[in-house]
């Protein structure tokens, strides 16, 4: 699981509380609680650039170390993050019995509050590589359209600009991925969706043997069947 997160100066704006970076760091360590153990996680930050905080891994204190130092600057170099996530994700790992390498099943969850603003490559490009990768992405739009942030320009002067989450771009990396699209308007419900990531990729579908309920099925047809010709032709047929 490599966790790409927006740590962007639009991450400072209180329309979550306390703030959206705040919010985000909390949910994370969520996730990073609630997975199994053998999972490995890892995590990647984006704002003017896009930077490896923690290589995937089962040692849970670097992802938290990384989540602890996290602070908001700077533009949002979206579509970068998540081609250095799918990098990490799509690392080959050694094999347990000494036999090479393999590369693990894995998932991106994105977080981020804005547009992508620094270019380089566009975040639904670097989607259709996940989905060709078979590497679902789980995005996140944390905010709400009326978030603000407030900005200092080079005379000193301050001004607040709207900072609303781009709702459209993360649908469609989700959509394009195979993977799913949430929506955060508050902590609580950040926190939620994390939790329940938690559980979602920890679970497995499980196949059970249904021969004989199949079976018991087709013999009370045939003797429902046999009941019923009995009474209308008084002889089973």
């Amino acid at each position: 699981v490599m966790m790409v997160t927006d740590v962007s100066g639009s991450m400072n704006a209180t329309d979550v509380e306390p703030n959206r970076i705040t919010a985000a760091v909390k949910s994370a360590r969520r996730l990073t609680e609630e997975l199994p153990k053998t999972f490995r996680l890892g995590l990647v930050t984006f704002s003017d650039f896009a930077e490896q905080r923690a290589a995937p891994s089962t040692d849970r204190a670097a992802v938290l170390g990384a989540l602890d130092r996290l602070t908001a600057v700077g533009g949002t170099a979206m579509g970068l993050g998540l081609e250095r996530g799918l990098e990490a994700a799509k690392q080959p790992v050694a094999n347990a019995d000494g036999t090479g390498t393999s590369r693990l099943p894995a998932v991106l969850v994105l977080l981020s509050d804005g547009k992508d603003t620094q270019g380089g490559i566009a975040p639904t490009e670097v989607a259709q590589r996940a989905r060709e990768a078979g590497i679902p992405i789980f995005a996140i739009a944390l905010g709400t359209p009326d978030g603000e942030v407030e900005v200092r320009d080079s005379f000193g002067l301050t001004t607040r600009i709207q900072v609303p989450p781009d709702t459209e771009t993360l649908k469609e990396i989700a959509k394009i991925s195979r993977g799913r699209f949430y929506e955060a308007a508050d902590s609580a419900k950040l926190e939620e969706i994390y939790a329940g990531l938690g559980t979602r990729l920890s679970s497995k579908q499980v196949k059970e043997e249904v021969t004989v309920a199949f079976a018991g099925g087709a013999l009370l047809l045939v003797l429902l069947g046999s009941g019923l010709s009995m009474a209308w032709f008084g002889r089973p047929i």
